[in-house]
C-alpha cells in the first residue's frame, strides 16, 4: 500500500522554482482497508526537493500529465528516478522565448503525481532526497 500522495509543495518567483513532495513509503503490514492522510506539519520522511532556476514557464494542472502536454511523445523523456519525473528530449511544445534565446538551452521537466502534473521550462535544476516535513523543506 502506497502511504500517502506526493502532497506536491510549490514555492515560485520570478525566476526559481522550487517543488518538494514525499516519496512513496510502502507500509508492509496493512491490509490495504486503511489510508493515511499527510499532516504538513507533523509527517516527517524522505522527500525530494527540486530547486529549478532559469525558469521561463511552469504550469500545473489537476487533470494529469497526458492532458497538460498532448504534443509530447513520453518515449522521450529521461526518467529522473523519483516517483514520476521526466526530463523531456527534443521537446515539441512551444513555449515563449526573449530575442537572442535559443529553445535548446532550456530543460523541459513534467511532475506527473496522483492527481496532478507540473510542466516547467527551465535553465538548471538540481534535486536530492532528505527527510523533512512539508512545512519545513524548503528550509535545507
Amino acid at each position: 500500500m502506497d502511504w500517502g500522495a506526493p502532497d506536491p509543495v510549490i514555492r515560485a518567483d520570478e525566476h526559481h522554482l522550487s517543488i518538494a513532495y514525499y516519496l512513496s513509503d510502502t507500509m508492509q503490514d496493512t491490509d490495504g482497508t486503511t489510508i493515511h492522510v499527510r499532516d504538513s506539519e507533523l509527517d516527517v520522511a524522505k522527500m525530494a526537493l527540486f530547486k529549478i532556476d532559469g525558469v521561463r514557464s511552469f504550469a500545473q494542472t489537476t487533470n494529469g500529465p497526458e492532458h497538460s502536454c498532448p504534443y509530447l511523445d513520453y518515449g522521450e523523456g529521461k526518467h529522473l528516478g523519483s516517483h514520476d519525473v521526466w526530463e523531456m528530449q527534443g521537446s515539441r511544445k512551444r513555449f515563449p522565448l526573449f530575442s537572442g534565446e535559443n529553445r535548446d538551452d532550456f530543460k523541459h521537466l513534467i511532475f506527473a503525481f496522483h492527481d496532478t502534473s507540473v510542466e516547467c521550462f527551465c535553465k538548471t535544476f538540481e534535486f536530492k532526497i532528505l527527510v523533512a516535513s512539508a512545512a519545513t523543506v524548503f528550509d535545507n
